[in-house]
């Protein structure tokens, strides 16, 4: 994707005049600003923006800020969509900051969550389902690319099913991990449904969701 520059400092006054309407918000890494500048546009839509409906954060560079918008915004956040990268983080406290925070400033309803895991491992991802408890999610997406083929994906399906299946926490749910969706395993699928969880095949569930959120 090509880079956008951007003027920060005109979306501020923007954002400060008409940000009590913005319902849909997206903070990516195709923007050609400075952590700094990036760091000022976020802090506006914390403090203008609080009816936002869609908020979707594809750096994890800025978890920290992002779990603040959250908490300002839970009271109306219907639709959650979250990229991180968590060999990109290995080195500091991002990947422990969102493992353990997110899922407890979750408001306890979302319409949907689409999760994008890059390079978790099973431990991690226990953790990281661990803090969902309190949140009801009618549509739960979970996308889990890892560097190495991975052959058995059970590990991951089974941290899942201990924290999201038995825990009754979804209506509907899509899985695909290195590029092998949940649906393609019958008898998976089957154990899910005995918790009245319906399985949904990934892409096509995710463009039906993108479309109601951008109509």
């Amino acid at each position: 994707m090509s880079e956008v520059l951007l003027n920060v400092e005109l979306l501020q006054l923007l954002i400060q005049k008409f940000g009590s309407d913005l319902e849909n918000f997206g903070f990516g890494d195709h923007y050609k600003l400075s952590i700094q500048k990036k760091k000022q546009l976020f802090e506006s839509i914390i403090k203008y923006c609080r009816k936002i409906k869609y908020f979707s954060l594809m750096e994890s560079d800025y978890i920290n800020l992002a779990l603040d918008l959250i908490e300002n915004i839970k009271q109306n956040l219907n639709y959650l969509d979250i990229k991180f990268d968590f060999d990109k983080s290995c080195y500091d406290d991002s990947s422990i900051i969102i493992s353990k925070n997110l899922g407890q400033t979750l408001p306890s309803k979302l319409e949907f969550l689409k999760l994008d895991l890059n390079k978790i491992k099973p431990s991690k991802l226990k953790i990281f389902l661990e803090n969902f408890q309190n949140t009801f999610i009618k549509k739960l997406f979970i996308k889990i690319t890892v560097q190495e083929k991975v052959k058995d994906i059970l590990p991951y399906i089974k941290e899942i099913k201990e924290y999201i299946m038995k825990k009754k926490r979804v209506k509907y749910l899509a899985i695909l991990i290195n590029y092998k969706d949940l649906v393609s395993l019958k008898d998976e699928v089957k154990e899910f449904e005995l918790y009245n969880i319906k399985v949904q095949n990934y892409d096509i569930s995710y463009i039906k969701v993108i479309d109601i959120v951008n109509n």
